[in-house]
This record gives C-alpha cells, sequence and structure tokens, in this order.
C-alpha cells in the first residue's frame, strides 16, 4: 500500500541496484493526492460532471475515495495537475487504481497515463479499461510505457462513459510505479603497455581541451545538493497577497488562476518592455549550491517568462548584481494567447553556485512583452 495523501511514484531497477537499496523498492510520494485524502489538492476541474472526495459513500482504503457523478450522456473525466508528478526520459511507468462502478449506468471506466512534455502536451500513453458494473472496488493495471525523450510529467487522465445524468463511479488508490534503467556498462579499457613492456601509469592527467573544444568536467558520484530558494522566500505561494514582494515598471496582484493552487500573482506589462516582481533573500553563503524554480503561465502575447537570480556582494542585495542566472523562459504565441486552456509550466534555474564573494541574492520573476499588453501567472517560487 502506497503512502496515504499522495500519487507515489515506486522506483525498481535491476537486481544489481535493487541490491544496492537492500532488495526493496523505493516508495517516493508526490503532492498529487492519488488516494484523496488530501481532499482536492493536485485534481483539475472535472469535464462532464463532478468530483466529490469524502468517506460518503464505500472507499478503498483510508478515510475518502473520488467520486465521480456524470451531469450528462457521454464521457464524464478527472485528470491531475500534471506538473506535480515530475517523470524521466527513459525511465518505464505503469499504474495501478482501484475503481468502483456500482450500475451499469456507467458501462466501462478507463484509465490512462500520459507522459508529456513541459507544456503538458502529451508524448506517449498508455490505458487500460474496466467495464461496468463492478462488484466493490476492483483493481484496474494501466500496463509499462517508456518516457521518450523531452518528457518531463506524468499526467493521470481518469473517464467513465455515462448512460445519462446521474451515473457514478469512484477510484481509489492511485499510483504509479517507475523503473529506472540500469547504466550503461563501464567500457573495457585495455591496459596500455610502454616499449619496456610495462603497464602505463593511469594516474596521470588528462591532456589538454584542443582550441575550441568543450571541456568535459568529470560527474561526481552525488552531485552537488542545492539549497532551494523557496525555503528562503517569504510568502512564496502568495497566499499573503503580495507580502514580501515588490514590483519594478509594471503592475501585479494577487488572484486565483490556477485551478487546485489558491491565490497566484499576476503580473502584468501595460507596454512594450520587461517588468518583474523581486524579494531580496539574504545569508547566501559563498560558494553554496542554490536553486529557484516556479509554476509560470501566460496570458496575453508573451515573448518571454522566467525567474532569475541576482547575486550581490553586500547583505542587503544593494548596489551592482556580480552575475545573474535564469531558468528557461515560456512564451505564448498570437495563437496560444487565446486558448481557452492557459499552459502551466514549472520552470528552474537548476543548481547553480552563489559566487565566491556573494552574500544576498534577489529572486525575480521575469515578463518581457513586444506588443501588445499581457501577463505572466506566477506561483510556487
Amino acid at each position: 500500500m502506497v503512502r496515504r495523501g499522495f500519487i507515489a511514484i515506486v522506483i525498481t531497477a535491476c537486481a544489481s541496484l535493487l541490491l544496492l537499496a537492500s532488495g526493496r523498492a523505493q516508495v517516493v510520494p508526490l503532492p498529487a493526492n492519488g488516494d484523496f485524502e488530501g481532499g482536492p489538492t493536485g485534481w483539475a476541474p472535472t469535464t462532464g460532471g463532478t468530483l466529490t472526495i469524502d468517506g460518503s459513500q464505500p472507499v478503498n482504503d483510508g478515510g475518502a475515495a473520488g467520486h465521480v457523478l456524470a451531469t450528462s450522456a457521454g464521457t464524464v473525466t478527472i485528470r491531475t495537475q500534471y506538473w506535480l508528478t515530475p517523470a524521466t526520459p527513459g525511465n518505464k511507468y505503469s499504474m495501478s487504481l482501484s475503481v468502483r462502478i456500482p450500475a451499469a449506468t456507467i458501462t466501462a471506466v478507463t484509465a490512462r497515463i500520459d507522459l508529456v512534455d513541459g507544456s503538458g502536451a502529451a508524448l506517449v500513453s498508455n490505458l487500460a479499461a474496466k467495464p461496468g458494473p463492478t462488484a466493490g472496488y476492483v483493481m484496474l493495471n494501466v500496463a509499462q510505457v517508456t518516457a521518450p525523450a523531452n518528457t518531463e510529467y506524468a499526467l493521470v487522465v481518469i473517464s467513465g462513459s455515462a448512460t445519462g445524468a446521474g451515473a457514478r463511479f469512484s477510484v481509489d488508490d492511485i499510483a504509479i510505479t517507475e523503473v529506472v534503467p540500469p547504466p550503461p556498462p563501464a567500457p573495457i579499457v585495455e591496459p596500455v603497455q610502454t616499449a619496456d613492456d610495462t603497464v602505463a601509469d593511469d594516474s596521470s592527467p588528462p591532456p589538454p581541451a584542443r582550441a575550441g573544444s568543450p571541456i568535459r568536467l568529470p560527474t561526481p558520484s552525488a552531485g552537488p545538493k542545492p539549497v532551494p530558494l523557496s525555503t528562503r522566500l517569504v510568502n512564496g505561494t502568495f497566499e499573503s497577497n503580495l507580502g514580501s514582494w515588490s514590483v519594478a515598471r509594471g503592475r501585479a496582484w494577487t488572484d486565483l488562476e490556477i485551478p487546485g493552487e489558491g491565490s497566484s500573482m499576476v503580473l502584468y506589462a501595460p507596454a512594450a518592455g520587461t517588468v518583474w516582481a523581486e524579494q531580496v533573500i539574504g545569508g547566501i553563503e559563498p560558494g553554496e549550491w542554490y536553486q529557484a524554480s516556479a509554476l509560470l503561465a501566460t496570458r496575453g502575447i508573451v515573448y518571454a517568462g522566467w525567474i532569475r537570480i541576482a547575486w550581490y556582494q553586500v547583505d542587503d542585495a544593494t548596489g551592482n548584481a556580480i552575475t545573474t542566472d535564469d531558468s528557461f523562459s515560456v512564451t505564448s504565441s498570437d495563437d496560444e494567447a487565446v486558448a481557452a486552456a492557459p499552459r502551466y509550466q514549472v520552470v528552474g534555474t537548476g543548481a547553480v553556485q552563489a559566487p565566491g564573494n556573494a552574500h544576498s541574492a534577489i529572486v525575480r520573476a521575469m515578463l518581457r512583452i513586444n506588443y501588445t499588453p499581457a501577463s505572466l501567472i506566477v506561483d510556487d517560487v
């Protein structure tokens, strides 16, 4: 049984890796609420019906399940907020869940796992169906699928085929299993012998890189563990309006923009140029590794929206910045600007090292536009 309150990703591997992990698969909880113990958290708005999360109807385990009610004949669908469930290219994913179909008014329930890119577009999918009715809860398993290149998240979609309004089904205990493939075998290096038939000493330094060629640094067995700057920020989820944030050049306010996320910041640019919202962080350790990330969505034609860390030498982040580190950016075209469903993306700087003389930083949410007024929705900084 997975840990309560989350869609769980279960990481397994080949026999040699399992031995390193004492023969056990590791359960990594993610905030997608696959057993519905956390209420509606992690679930997008229902289409074709309603989703009630409680224990008023039978549950498979725990105190709550997801009860789906159709408002008309056709398909009623629930889906997760995909950006809460990261996925990795090359890994394999399967899914299991418990389904209850109390009457023939739901002819079948289909469960699907989509592996999607950063914009939420499906790259590959797999599904399984269970015809109704069922005698209580039954297990439904979706077969394994391999994540292609550009995969960033896993999306769960569950649909019921209803004969009319009032048809219902229940779902509980959703778990995604992630199988991490073993690393490729190390290449076999033949001994190099010198003229006097003795084995050459391989402890000598590598030759210098040729002019114009990239320098490949050795990959450490355990990379840097960056400090999330979210732990240093105040009000990074904007539940306290814009408290602790200041805005330059544009305007900002908070609103309920992203389903299930509570309040978000709306950063608005009234004319061509760059605007931003920022917060100062003190106590930066020189040479320490940090990272910043945020959930972003665009409104209107946005040239770029991104997250920036600016590093400063003095404790109060005044004067000129030493240097900056940026995340990837989000954009929106003319067609995307009028789309009914906005695209939410998680962007981040990755692990970046503070300069050796840095003692403070400023985290900025940046918005640049070239034409008409536009906005950037910001949350979970």
